[in-house]
């Protein structure tokens, strides 16, 4: 796979050229290869990875049968997330989430009980069926730093429970995007039924903290993904 965050050996290969050690067209070969290195377990493949991972390079609408993406050849930046750019993410997000409670709690100090805050991280740490420490260094990569994110993580950790997808009336959803899944086909966002757990989530908050009686979505009701043949 590619990988910006390694040093850059192309001029490397240009010292080689320069010495007569390797030719010009080898040169060009090499060229793909200066900021590459075998995918490890750390490393998430994109969805859209599927559709080339595995298959021949087409240059000018030729396929090269050499140079297969993944295997041969490296997969390209946007096919594989680095585990470095993993945690780019997972920082980013989280400094997001204490900016948007840190905003929560300003304005409730002031005005108590104005806004509610929800925390949908818990229900998708169960979806994802995750394990307790995956879970804590998602949603709180400070590892208690940030007392709002610590809380957080705590939330999280709380709601492994081992079991892959979610139970919603006794039927367990599936976190993907098959016909009993809660994602679209896009593989980000949700579909109808995720939307409605979702959407629970907040009815249960703002019933709770504003004592309202705001009836409950009927998650099974509405539809996954349509499939046909």
């Amino acid at each position: 796979m590619y990988d910006d965050a390694l040093a850059d050996i192309g001029p490397l290969f240009d010292a080689l050229l320069g010495a007569g050690a390797i030719s010009a067209g080898q040169r060009a070969a090499l060229d793909p290869y200066r900021q590459s290195r075998p995918a490890t377990s750390s490393d998430l493949p994109t969805l859209s990875a599927a559709a080339s991972l595995g298959q021949p390079l087409v240059v000018g609408g030729v396929p090269q049968p050499t140079a297969v993406i993944g295997v041969s050849y490296p997969a390209p930046d946007n096919l594989i997330l680095s585990a470095s750019e993993v945690q780019t993410v997972v920082g980013t997000r989280a400094t997001f989430n204490a900016t948007i409670a840190g905003v929560v709690a300003g304005i409730n100090q002031s005005a108590p009980g104005a806004l509610t805050l929800v925390d949908v991280q818990p229900t998708l740490v169960d979806l994802a069926g995750l394990d307790a420490a995956t879970a804590r260094f998602l949603v709180d990569p400070t590892n208690g730093a940030n007392a709002a994110l610590a809380a957080m993580g705590n939330a999280a950790v709380a709601a492994v429970d081992g079991e892959l997808g979610i139970r919603v009336d006794g039927v367990n959803l599936a976190p993907d995007f098959s016909p009993n899944g809660v994602f679209s086909t896009d593989g980000i966002h949700l579909n109808p039924r995720g939307y409605a757990i979702v959407a629970n989530l907040i009815i249960d908050a703002l019933n709770a903290s504003k004592g309202s009686s705001i009836p409950s979505v009927n998650v099974l009701a509405l539809r996954g993904v349509i499939t046909t043949n």
